[in-house]
């Protein structure tokens, strides 16, 4: 004989929804400890709040009966959004605090200078590449100044500026620069080497 709708027949408890709260709370809280990745704790605390609201309205109504463990996973999943905000205020902060305009060692370490070549068809033309990997964190415009240099050391030219610009963040570009010059080069010398945040 079915007992299925009878009265006092037991009902399992809907316990789902406190528990998920739990997990987003705790997943949330560890993440939120690390600032890269505080829009995800802080997406993760908000679903556990809401997973949490609804568990505990689940038990009011005696329809779960995991208290303990939804209030547990309203607290984390707080916490997880708070952390969140606190790690997205300072990335922001970090990344405005970063200088416009980078000179010396850390942009020309960016440069990679290629090999001098004479330029098929045109007397006394020389051209030579530079590749820039952009190891910043932000897209970035790089001005070059180098000096074409022959064999003696000494200086053909005045200070010639090659220009890169907009290199997005982990990106590479490559600018080839041509002039005629009086005497053969023999290396380049960087003069400076700028990178400054794209506005």
């Amino acid at each position: 004989m079915s007992t299925e709708g009878a009265p006092g027949a037991s009902v399992a408890p809907k316990n789902g929804l406190g528990t998920t709260a739990l997990v987003l709370g705790v997943i949330g809280t560890v993440l939120g400890l690390l600032p890269l990745l505080a829009v995800v704790a802080m997406a993760l605390g908000v679903l556990g709040l809401v997973f949490g609201g609804i568990g505990l309205k689940r038990v009011s109504a005696k329809a779960a009966t995991n208290k303990g463990v939804t209030i547990a996973g309203l607290v984390l999943s707080l916490a997880a959004l708070v952390l969140g905000i606190v790690g997205c205020a300072a990335l922001d902060r970090a990344t405005d605090e970063l200088p416009d305009t980078i000179v010396g060692s850390d942009a020309e370490d960016d440069v990679t200078v290629g090999e001098i070549e004479e330029v098929e068809g045109v007397p006394d033309m020389y051209g030579v590449d530079f590749t820039v990997e952009n190891s910043f964190e932000e897209a970035r415009d790089y001005d070059i100044t180098f000096s074409w240099v022959d064999a003696e050391g000494e200086r053909i030219n005045d200070p010639v500026h090659v220009f890169l610009n907009d290199v997005p963040p982990g990106g590479e570009a490559v600018a080839t620069e041509q002039d005629i010059l009086d005497t053969e080069p023999a290396v380049i010398e960087l003069e400076e080497v700028k990178a400054s945040r794209t506005s």
